[in-house]
Parts: C-alpha cells; sequence; structure tokens
C-alpha cells in the first residue's frame, strides 16, 4: 500500500492563482465596459453584479482544482480532459512537450502523434516543490518532458 502512494503522487492547480487571473478578467471587463461608453457610475453602481461575478469565479475557480488533478506515476503521466475523461500517456508515448502561457498561468502541453493526444497540464500548483520532486523521480532521462521542463 505505501509502495503504491509513493509511485502515484496527485497534484491539484493553485487556487489562488487561477482565481487572481479570473478576478483581474473581471476588472479588464469593468474598464472596458467604460471604454465602450458605460458610465463609471453606472459600472461602479452594480456591486451586487461584480461581487456575484467574484464570487461564482471563487467556487468555479474551485471546483476546477478539485475536479481537474493530475497524476505522476512511474508509467506516465494522468490527467482530465476538458470534457472530463481520464486520459494518460506513458513516458514512452509522449513525442512532444513544450511549456506555454494560457492566461498568464503556465501549462505543460504534451502529445503523441501515435495516440493523436494532446494534454494540458497546469504548471501552477499548489504543491508544486513536491511535483518537481515527482517529475525529478519519474521521468526517464530522454523524455522531451525534461527537455520542456529543464529538469
Amino acid at each position: 500500500m505505501q509502495m503504491q502512494a509513493q509511485s502515484q503522487r496527485s497534484f491539484r492547480m493553485s487556487w489562488l492563482r487561477l482565481y487572481a487571473v479570473m478576478g483581474s478578467l473581471t476588472f479588464l471587463g469593468t474598464f472596458i465596459l467604460v471604454g465602450m461608453g458605460w458610465g463609471i457610475e453606472v459600472v461602479l453602481g452594480m456591486p451586487a453584479l461584480l461581487l456575484g461575478q467574484l464570487l461564482f469565479q471563487a467556487l468555479f475557480a474551485l471546483w476546477l482544482c478539485q475536479a481537474y488533478p493530475i497524476r505522476v506515476t512511474q508509467e506516465g503521466l494522468t490527467a482530465m480532459t476538458f470534457w472530463g475523461k481520464h486520459a494518460s500517456l506513458t513516458w514512452e508515448e509522449i513525442e512532444g512537450a513544450r511549456t506555454r502561457s494560457f492566461l498568464f498561468l503556465p501549462h505543460l502541453i504534451v502529445s503523441s502523434k501515435a495516440r493523436g493526444i494532446t494534454l494540458w497540464f497546469p504548471l501552477f500548483l499548489g504543491d508544486q516543490p513536491d511535483f518537481a520532486a515527482a517529475l525529478q523521480e519519474h521521468v526517464p532521462e530522454t523524455s522531451p518532458v525534461r527537455q520542456a521542463l529543464r529538469i
């Protein structure tokens, strides 16, 4: 039992970083409305709407963090697809890996042409040091993941 716990590690996105980006987009939207000609008094006169949106974003970010864990194992990486289906790639199946930012949040993108799968893994995790240690432990020396993350 203890051996299995060490060979498979689960990680979740950082709620705070995800929510910070979502909240920033709310405030950016407010400035866009003002720029489109809405009066600042109209926009700021909607505190219930803005607070409701921020609360919804907080709950949505919390749900995303819980619903989309990523797993690092001796065999490879596992994540949920956008549609909520588990998808795994073994280290040998991963043919390409690169890092990209989406909405200012870093991601690792891994792909397998043989299986026709591309998975995005968030790199803004609540336990980033343990994630790095798990990758260091499990990723083969020749894996594109190692080159993409420079580990």
